[in-house]
């Protein structure tokens, strides 16, 4: 769990995708050539059009218990902007 966050947090802050640690060759049943999905096996660096990154880390315990968390990357407003009152808030 705390290393899935921890990558997850590099990756937001060095904006690069690592490859699998321990992937040596896809199974020959999945057809990744004819899909949209692949696995990453070099670093690759995030576009531009990706922002704010967000990423998933999800954890699973022994005991049954999960946790799932969702982080998105800090975006520096220079200006300030304010908020719609007629929107929703979040309070953490």
């Amino acid at each position: 769990g705390i290393v899935g966050l921890i990558k997850s947090v590099l990756m937001l802050n060095h904006k690069k995708n690592p490859p699998l640690a321990h992937f040596n060759e896809p199974n020959p049943l999945i057809h990744f050539h004819s899909s949209p999905f692949y696995v990453n096996q070099e670093v690759s660096e995030f576009t531009s059009g990706d922002e704010p990154l967000r990423g998933g880390v999800s954890s699973f315990g022994f005991s049954g218990t999960n946790a799932h968390v969702v982080l998105e990357e800090y975006i520096f407003q220079s200006e300030y902007a304010p908020e719609d009152e007629h929107e929703p808030h979040l309070f953490v």
